[in-house]
């Protein structure tokens, strides 16, 4: 009897994709579940979340854009330190 087949990678982002969409639905408390590392800034930095969870969400799909939205939050959060 021959080894199962190794799954697909876009079978594995679908199932991520899904996981995320249950991840993101109320649960039963009316709570969202957390889905991004990147939660914690959405309350004082809005912007530096928008641009850190691209980066986050493009990372297997699209390392090459996840470098860049990674490299624009950094150059956010620095301009930022700069300022204040």
């Amino acid at each position: 009897m021959s080894p199962p087949a190794p799954p697909r990678l876009s079978d594995y982002l679908q199932h991520i994709d899904l996981i995320r969409a249950r991840a993101a639905a109320p649960g039963r408390s009316g709570h969202t579940w957390l889905v991004s590392n990147f939660t914690f800034l959405q309350a004082e930095w809005p912007l530096l979340h928008e641009s850190a969870v691209k980066a986050e969400s493009l990372a297997h799909a699209d390392a090459r854009a996840a470098c860049f939205y990674a490299r624009r939050t950094l150059e956010l959060t620095v301009n930022w330190l700069y300022k204040n």
